[in-house]
């Protein structure tokens, strides 16, 4: 496992690392930012993939923009395509049996509205805060996603070397299942500034899923039920800084 059903394997993971550090935290000539020329707005693109269990590989496509409208405090919208999530719908009977319905060639449409900041808070240590709405147009499921995080810029002789971070997600259903929280991720990793281009680290996420009773359970007189499962991924971030 690793990709919820609302798609967030490492979503904005990446994008969050880009963002424009305190000067003093970076040293002199070593300075990444995500707008090139001072510009306040800056276009990103994201790809996710995975490959899990019973056959299932989801994807994802995400592309779209950030303003910074202050200091430590960016907006930004993107537009998603998602294939291979599971929702509580998902679970249907075939001849009988139940199963989980195939969705690696099911293209599903988000769109998604981000505010994140970002805070020195001691020397090397940056504080960060992304909020984040997704739409699913597919399954019209509305999501609300918190996730603090903290980042630890690794100097070597005043240059940038690495960055470690730990975020917690926390996904909470607007609309849809029978929990409020629908997920909880923990990540961590780490991105080695390879050079002013390129960033490449390794990560671990560890999630929990809500899943709940769909109406076509209920409708064959199914007893309502939540179970949470738990996943584990492990795997590779590559940030090209263009």
């Amino acid at each position: 496992h690793g990709l919820g059903r609302e798609g967030n394997l490492l979503d904005g993971i990446g994008q969050a690392q880009l963002f424009e550090q305190p000067q003093d935290a970076y040293g002199a000539g070593a300075r990444r930012v995500i707008d090139a020329a001072q510009d306040r707005v800056a276009w990103m693109g994201e790809y996710s993939a995975a490959t899990q269990s019973a056959d299932r590989k989801p994807r994802q496509y995400s592309l779209g923009w950030y303003y910074s409208f202050a200091e430590n405090w960016k907006v930004g919208g993107f537009v998603r395509s998602a294939h291979g999530l599971r929702h509580d719908e998902d679970w249907h009977s075939v001849s009988g049996v139940w199963q989980w319905a195939p969705s690696n060639g099911r293209d599903e449409t988000f769109l998604i509205g981000d505010v994140t900041g970002k805070f020195k808070v001691a020397s090397n240590w940056v504080a960060e805060f992304k909020t984040r709405y997704l739409f699913n147009s597919f399954s019209d499921d509305r999501t609300l996603m918190l996730r603090p995080g903290i980042s630890y810029f690794v100097m070597d002789e005043g240059r940038l070397y690495a960055n470690l971070f730990a975020q917690l997600e926390l996904d909470f259903a607007l609309n849809y299942g029978t929990e409020a929280l629908s997920e909880k991720w923990l990540y961590l990793g780490a991105l080695y500034h390879l050079n002013s281009t390129f960033d490449l680290g390794p990560f671990v996420s560890l999630g929990w899923q809500s899943w709940g009773r769909p109406q076509g359970y209920a409708d064959k007189g199914g007893a309502p039920y939540n179970i949470t499962t738990q996943s584990t991924t492990v795997g590779l971030i590559f940030i090209a800084n263009l």
